[in-house]
């Protein structure tokens, strides 16, 4: 079974284009795809004046739009990108084939039909984790060394550790059954480094990770210029990033309170 969930914590508006999409590019019968309402305080790019009845009315636009679109919607608490992830899985309590793949709101496939390649190419390579090939780093595979193998007929790349980031992934029952939950570093408990923290169990279970080289998918940001996304949610995404040594990693919600108040 596939289940493709989306880590609900975007624009309400960003998380209807990627269900869209969804449907669009997939045939609908062969995945489940669950709305995670994870609270998200911004109803439009800036903030609001009552960050919890934003996010009350988020939720109703949620369930509206899980109701429109014939999604699973459920609520759970923002604890970070991976332990959102494990949350997800413990809800799922995914069997050995099942596959749960991450739709988050700011990454577009392009082809049609990747739900069920990246099923596909997860069990019959016994991978524990399968990527799209991200629009931005196929000039710079030239650059990487990799190995091009054939899995359920679709073009695989096997890459070293460390090699690329993963835009969005699919992670396999059986992967997930072993590990039980994504680790992350403790310096970053709300966003980034997933890689990192999982290579070391592909090396310990025997499971490669790989990318899918004809099923792609774009990264979309405020700073890459899409419309419609948040400067604010990049704002932030940023400081716990690239200035993690000011504060460490603050929630999005502490973040808006102290540049509300100008202390930031």
């Amino acid at each position: 079974m596939i289940y493709a969930f989306t880590l609900g914590y975007n624009l309400v508006s960003e998380i209807e284009k990627v269900t869209k999409s969804l449907r669009a590019l997939n045939d609908c019968n062969c995945y489940k795809h669950l709305i995670i309402d994870l609270g998200f305080p911004l109803e439009k790019d800036e903030i609001p004046d009552n960050i919890e009845e934003a996010k009350s009315r988020n939720s109703e636009a949620l369930k509206e739009l899980c109701n429109n679109y014939k999604a699973e919607y459920v609520k759970m608490e923002n604890i970070g990108v991976s332990q959102n992830w494990t949350q997800v899985y413990n809800y799922i309590q995914p069997k050995d084939n099942d596959i749960l793949i991450g739709c988050d709101p700011d990454e577009h496939p392009l082809d049609k039909n990747w739900l069920k390649a990246m099923e596909s190419v997860a069990l019959e390579g016994d991978f524990g984790l399968v990527s799209l090939m991200m629009t931005t780093h196929i000039p710079l595979l030239k650059n990487v060394a990799h190995n091009e193998r054939w899995f359920a007929n679709r073009r695989v790349y096997i890459l070293p550790a460390g090699a690329l980031n993963w835009a969005l992934i699919g992670i396999t029952g059986k992967f997930f059954n072993k590990v039980k939950e994504i680790p992350y570093p403790k310096k970053m408990p709300v966003y980034g480094g997933i890689e990192a923290s999982l290579y070391p169990y592909f090396q310990e279970l025997g499971m490669d990770w790989s990318v899918l080289a004809d099923f792609r998918v774009r990264h979309t940001d405020f700073e890459l210029g899409d419309p419609g996304t948040s400067s604010l949610l990049r704002q932030w995404k940023n400081q716990i990033i690239f200035n993690i040594h000011q504060y460490g990693q603050l929630t999005f919600d502490e973040w808006l309170i102290m540049k509300k108040e100008g202390r930031i």
